[in-house]
């Protein structure tokens, strides 16, 4: 695994010195390396996205990728025999006890976000990746934030929630557009009670709050026999409660639940080839 040696944007360089100075101990850097491809705007968006959700408070530091040249350049050997080693001179501080790098891919209209954990202090390869899709810059943004939080934060707790219903069908979780239908994936949520809320052009959008349960897949079934977006599809059983724009808050039927045990894509990819470029 080799990090590229690339052409950071001004604007990305700019957004990464903002970011909180590196701390002495448990410090994560996201490395944001620029790829051909996507886009330096994506590349941008991401950086700020993670910087303003919080993870520099957390100890994430955005190095920019001028950086990591400069690290090859000051130790070639270092780097060939060892990514960690590349890592740790990004940083400048040997205090920190995991690299986030990443790798973005465009395939069809869709993206596909790879996140990676380097362990520094065991100088271990890389371990643990996540597959984040997305079909657009506004829900890759809110992907790379959800997983980079993940990879911050591994104690944290997440289910996961699919909606299928036919193609083109907008999904919103507490507010925010998510997906559309069909969904590449399951979107990742914290455990507990979220507003989820399914439009689809003009028909009466479906509004309810769903329960999302530790290491548990649920999925919410809905489709539109007439003018408005209804989840009692299929004859399944209850499992949702529902609010109609025009109605209270009440009960309407039911969503079909999947049960499957998840958490993240982990393994080792030693072969994955290149990480580092989030753009």
């Amino acid at each position: 695994m080799r990090l590229p040696v690339v052409v950071v944007p001004v604007v990305l360089t700019l957004l990464a010195m903002a970011a909180v100075p590196a701390r002495a101990d448990n410090t994560v850097y996201a490395v944001l390396p620029t790829r051909s491809g996507v886009g330096a705007v994506v590349e941008a968006e991401l950086a700020t996205t993670m910087m303003r959700v919080g993870l520099a408070e957390r100890g994430v530091v955005v190095v920019p990728v001028d950086a990591v040249t400069a690290a090859v350049d000051a130790n070639r050997t270092a780097c060939a025999q060892s990514p960690v080693a590349c890592a740790r001179l990004v940083g400048r501080t040997i205090g920190a006890v995991r690299v986030v790098a990443s790798e973005l891919f465009e395939r069809g209209g869709a993206f596909d976000l790879l996140l990676v954990l380097v362990d520094v202090r065991s100088e271990a390869e890389p371990g643990a990746w996540q597959a984040v899709p997305a079909r657009d810059r506004a829900t890759l943004g809110l992907q790379a934030q959800q997983a980079a939080v993940q990879l911050v934060r591994p104690d944290a707790v997440f289910g996961r929630l699919t909606v299928t219903m036919s193609p083109g069908a907008e999904v919103l979780v507490d507010g925010v557009a998510r997906d559309r239908t069909p969904m590449l994936s399951p979107l990742q949520l914290s455990v507990g009670r979220h507003e989820v809320e399914v439009r689809a052009g003009r028909l009466v959008p479906w509004r309810g709050h769903t329960d999302i349960v530790l290491d548990q897949t649920t999925t919410l079934a809905l489709c539109a026999p007439g003018d408005t977006i209804v989840d009692t599809c299929g004859g399944a059983a209850p499992a949702a409660t529902a609010s109609s724009p025009k109605r209270p808050l009440l009960v309407v039927g039911g969503m079909a639940a999947a049960v499957g045990t998840a958490g993240l894509v982990a393994g080792a990819v030693a072969a994955a080839g290149a990480a580092g470029a989030l753009e």
